[in-house]
């Protein structure tokens, strides 16, 4: 019995040498088929090739800048360079800019391209997954002082309000204070009360294929000491007239003095610049400069390259929330995800936001939906609404009565419905209640659905519940089931609060 054992633990020890065998030679394989592990350690074939570059690209004549190498990733036949634009007068750096050039070698010989090369785009995008994935250039970047800015609430979405916007990339994906919305060709607005400090819509080219990223058209606002917002590849020539009479016609430096309120259009969604396709491209931080390079794609068409164009950026960049969605969760926006801007004021705290709600000027400020039979009764205590859903196929199958707001609502806004129910009927009836976006109910409502017991006396009923994202216009509307030919809901002391003390995680439905 013994020997059996002993037989049976050989087995199993050569059949799991043999796997670990395979697990090793599977590994090995995959090994060579990956790039090598990316380094900063270029050898001297590539220095060499990098000082050629930048000395040339140096000696350019009417070039305004010239580029300092930093470091690199490295692997394999490929590489991204990190460098620094510099003042060709003064040797003074560009504060915040770093670009990237591309090494590829072939043959044994290295070949080097900058931005505004013709060939930028296909060398980038030559470069392996492992050289893309490990490209990093925050070491060589200002960070923000979080010291220096400690409120940064009061941001919208930077489009019109009710309009819809597309998430393309947010904070987690494109770098800190960095963010793109798609807004189908839409109208750009402040993002927060401000002043713009400079604005060019000057420029009329896409330069994806080279990199050229200096040609996109920028707006960018100052909101207070330390902190602005960027808002690039604008469409040329779609900043308001009433704008830009208060800039100069020049853009080498801060050109504009401009009051802005949040909301206010100051452009229009484009492609300029280093851009794939349209989209808007938001940036916030603490500081602003602009930089000079060479028209290399000579945008003014006067065949001259040799002279400079000016781009604005931003850097010591911060995330921010946005129409009250926390900074970190904006930074975890998916790409596609559809949000709604919201503009108008949001509602007063601690303030009875429903018009009209016991009914003593009658149905005033409410209006009726669906197939409803309803009318107001005096009672000893007040009025109480009679509200009944016919008995009916016609459409629309639903019966309801809603109000309209006329507030804006940031996120993470805590709201309290209450009301008095009761039920006038021999059968038992659901009423339904809703909070929700005015110009879209399935996006982001707070409902509870309580029922109602025949002949039921007039009970408090409570709603409770926190919006998750931001909505244009905050709706209020009660629901009646089934359809019924005998008496009524009864509905009365309709109360609608934001209660920002109130903690609430989930809808909470209290009767």
């Amino acid at each position: 019995m013994k020997s059996e054992k002993q037989k049976h633990l050989r087995l199993k020890l050569v059949l799991l040498a043999a796997f670990v065998c395979l697990f090793g030679l599977f590994l090995s394989a995959s090994a060579q088929d990956d790039d090598p592990t990316p380094t900063a350690a270029p050898d001297q074939a590539l220095l060499d090739a990098i000082e050629i570059a930048l000395a040339e690209h140096r000696a350019l004549i009417g070039n305004p800048i010239y580029y300092r190498y930093l470091g690199a990733t490295v692997s394999g036949d490929g590489a991204m360079l990190y460098i620094e634009p510099r003042d060709q007068r003064n040797d003074i750096p560009y504060p915040g800019v770093i670009d990237w050039a591309v090494a590829l070698r072939a043959n044994g010989i290295w070949s080097v391209f900058l931005p505004g090369d013709s060939r930028y785009i296909d060398a980038y995008q030559s470069l392996s997954r492992d050289v893309l994935r490990s490209t990093n250039t925050t070491e060589y970047l200002p960070y923000a002082n979080p010291t220096l800015t400690p409120n940064l609430n009061g941001y919208s979405l930077p489009w019109e309000n009710s309009r819809w916007g597309t998430v393309v990339r947010s904070y987690d994906r494109h770098g800190a204070g960095h963010i793109d919305f798609d807004l189908n060709g839409g109208a750009v607005t402040a993002a927060k009360d401000g002043r713009i400090v400079y604005a060019n819509d000057s420029y009329d080219i896409n330069t994806f294929t080279s990199g050229a990223w200096w040609y996109w058209n920028t707006i960018i606002i100052q909101h207070a000491e330390h902190e602005y917002s960027l808002y690039g590849h604008l469409a040329p020539n779609s900043i308001p007239e009433q704008i830009k009479a208060g800039c100069v016609d020049r853009y080498d430096l801060p050109n504009c003095n401009v009051p802005v309120n949040a909301g206010q259009v100051i452009g229009l969604e484009g492609n300029t610049g280093y851009s794939t396709s349209a989209h808007l491209h938001v940036e916030f931080g603490q500081a602003y400069a602009i930089v000079p390079y060479m028209d290399t794609a000579d945008h003014d068409r006067d065949g001259i390259r040799g002279e400079p164009v000016y781009s604005s950026y931003i850097y010591a960049e911060h995330n921010v929330p946005l129409n009250g969605v926390r900074a970190w969760d904006v930074a975890f926006w998916q790409w596609n995800d559809l949000l709604q801007a919201a503009h108008l004021s949001p509602p007063p705290p601690n303030f009875n936001l429903i018009l009209n709600g016991n009914f003593t000027s009658g149905t005033d400020h409410w209006q009726p939906s669906g197939q409803i039979n309803w009318q107001v009764e005096p009672t000893p205590s007040g009025s109480v609404l009679r509200a009944t859903r016919l008995r009916t196929e016609a459409e629309p199958r639903w019966a309801s009565l809603f109000q309209v707001g006329g507030y804006g609502v940031r996120a993470n806004t805590p709201l309290e419905l209450a009301l008095r129910l009761g039920n006038a009927s021999g059968i038992a009836k659901t009423v339904t209640l809703w909070l929700y976006n005015g110009t879209r109910r399935d996006y982001d409502a707070i409902t509870c659905s309580f029922e109602l017991p025949p002949n039921a006396p007039l009970n408090t009923y409570i709603m409770r519940g926190i919006t998750r994202l931001p909505w244009a216009t905050l709706m209020t509307e009660i629901d009646i089931n089934p359809p019924d030919g005998s008496p009524a809901a009864l509905i009365t002391d309709v109360e609608l609060y934001h209660r920002p003390a109130l903690v609430v995680t989930e809808t909470e439905c209290v009767s």
